[in-house]
């Protein structure tokens, strides 16, 4: 149970209850997932990642999929258990297989070594990426 109560979607009123009907649109689910329950607490904050959300993981440059699977990296590097398990399942619904979230994580296991030898000896950057 987290510190702070879910505002279940019975009980949701005003901005929460706006936010929980985008939710069920941008998400296509069902049920409201318990993260969303607890940001509802403070709904404007809910809606800006909602839009902050809905711009970022839309296909551009990078598709859907790819960018699920580097919230997969990402969340197994943060060690958030409920975001590497949603943006798993996330990245399955557009077709990653089990092998890809799999590659996901050892990537972050892999980039989480080397990032931390580096921090601990304060490595000098000798290596520079091309502008374009």
């Amino acid at each position: 149970m987290p510190a702070i109560k879910y505002v279940e979607e019975s009980q949701a009123a005003g901005a929460a209850k706006e936010a929980y009907a985008q939710i069920k649109g941008q998400f296509r689910v069902s049920k409201i997932p318990n993260t969303f329950k607890v940001m509802a607490n403070k709904p404007e904050f809910l809606k800006a990642l909602l839009a902050m959300d809905d711009a970022v993981f839309k296909d551009d440059k990078l598709d859907s999929k790819t960018k699920h699977l580097i919230a997969v990296a990402v969340s197994a590097a943060s060690g958030c258990q409920y975001c590497l398990h949603a943006h798993s399942a996330i990245a399955q619904l557009l077709g990653a297989t089990n092998e890809e979230v799999a590659e996901a994580v050892t990537v972050a296991a892999v980039m989480g070594a080397y990032n931390n030898v580096n921090k601990a000896m304060g490595m000098q950057n000798d290596i520079v990426p091309k502008k374009r």
